[in-house]
């Protein structure tokens, strides 16, 4: 009798490994890497790090605004076709968008803004 219970347990674990290795379907949007992720670009850690998750989406990555307030939800970044200069003082409040400053201003190096911003204007 424990023949079969060991190819029960067997199956089962194989069946586990596959689908926990399986390919993502056509399509579909992956599970946004967490930060502080290594398998994630430098861009887009900074995106988290920064914080920038709780107004903004990145529909194409699986990130989502984490607030609930439709008044300070910003834009998805999926698409977003800016100059890159002038973004850059954009999130350093240097410049305004439609009359207003951004929200908040980007606090961490100049290279880590260059970095997040390339990623930004990369997501299609």
């Amino acid at each position: 009798m424990k023949k079969p219970l060991i190819v029960l347990g067997t199956i089962l674990a194989i069946a586990v490994v596959g689908a926990a290795t399986w390919p993502v379907s056509a399509g579909a949007v992956p599970a946004a890497p967490q930060a502080g992720s290594d398998n994630i670009p430098d861009g887009q850690r900074i995106f988290l790090d920064q914080k920038c998750d709780m107004c903004h989406d990145v529909s194409n990555v699986g990130i989502e605004a984490t607030t609930r307030s439709e008044r300070l939800k910003g834009g998805d970044i999926k698409g977003l076709d800016m100059d890159p200069d002038w973004l850059a003082l954009y999130l350093k409040r240097e410049e305004e968008l439609d009359g207003k400053k951004h929200q908040k201003g980007f606090t961490g190096s100049d290279e880590e803004l260059k970095n997040l911003i390339e990623w930004a204007l990369s997501q299609k």
